[in-house]
């Protein structure tokens, strides 16, 4: 598993550090994950949540252990229900219609790692952290069927097409840490996290293929259009700060028919793939899995209030 970049960072120490920057501390991050070898036939990129124990020494050499959950919405793999769909690769459901499934990544990781880091100043440890670890991965394809009436896909049946599977992994992070002398929590404001967020985006933008069906990304657009409005009207009207007033709203449609997948980051950057559409089958649809992903985003920033 590789690791680039860090959206959100915070760290409580439980020492004081010198000049020398040694310290001790407990580490809460969220990072975005680029999957290796064969794990990347299976699965794309994904997130990760959670925590870290460190101990830096003098040298700047750090070592430590973190466990975390690991999760995401991209799956590689196409042939899951080959076995129980049909030749149009639908599944039906108990009462002869299509089903809706949604197939996400989800899993568990614990590593003991080691690494230098390098500060931009001689008396904080604030800074950029590169490591390497090994440790135990455990990960599965997460079925979610939303309570349809799916027989061959009830909750022992599931556990025939999850692909649970765990051993040892390896991974290479790098690291933004960002340490406050005062022991209390440091949490990157919004407007940092949402410059990352749109980098990420361009930078994704680059490497997919964009969609050339004019007609569904103006739909696409419409419908984002229309829920930007409606959840500004909703907090103006409780007399609420509006979350997403510093939303930069962007809109794409990947061109990519075998993954059913969409995604909101924060600050308003939307990405729709085309494999979602057969799921969807029109703007009402598409509408429902919109306002789901668009309500993570708006939920996050929320909590900021």
């Amino acid at each position: 598993m590789f690791r680039i970049f860090t959206f959100l960072l915070l760290i409580i120490s439980f020492s004081g550090f010198s000049q020398n920057q040694s310290f001790k501390g407990f580490l809460i991050d969220y990072s975005y994950q680029f999957p290796s070898g064969q794990l990347s036939d299976k699965f794309g990129n994904n997130s990760f949540v959670g925590l870290n124990l460190i101990n830096k020494k003098e040298s700047n050499f750090f070592y430590g252990l973190k466990a975390g959950y690991i999760f995401g919405g991209n799956i590689q793999d196409s042939t899951i229900f080959d076995n129980i769909s049909t030749e149009n690769g639908f599944v039906i459901d108990g009462n002869g219609t299509y089903a809706n499934i949604i197939l996400l990544q989800e899993g568990f990781s614990s590593h003991f790692y080691a690494g230098h880091a390098v500060h931009f100043n001689d008396k904080n440890p604030t800074g950029i952290y590169f490591s390497t670890g090994l440790g135990f991965l455990q990960h599965r394809i997460r079925i979610d069927t939303k309570n349809q009436y799916i027989p061959q896909l009830n909750n022992d049946y599931k556990k025939g097409y999850d692909q649970l599977t765990n051993g040892l992994s390896t991974n290479f992070t790098i690291d933004y840490i960002y340490y406050q002398k005062r022991k209390q929590l440091k949490i990157y404001p919004e407007s940092t996290i949402n410059a990352n967020a749109a980098k990420a985006y361009a930078s994704f933008k680059k490497k997919a293929k964009m969609s050339k069906d004019i007609a569904t990304l103006n739909m696409v657009k419409r419908i984002g259009n229309k829920m930007e409005k409606a959840i500004s009207f909703y907090f103006k009207n409780k007399n609420l700060r509006d979350p997403t007033q510093n939303f930069k709203w962007e809109y794409i449609l990947v061109d990519d028919d075998k993954t059913l997948n969409a995604w909101c980051m924060p600050g308003g950057k939307i990405a729709i793939y085309t494999g979602i559409l057969k799921v969807t089958k029109n703007e009402d649809g598409l509408a429902n899995v919109m306002g789901h992903e668009i309500a993570h985003a708006v939920a996050k920033h929320s909590v900021e209030r």
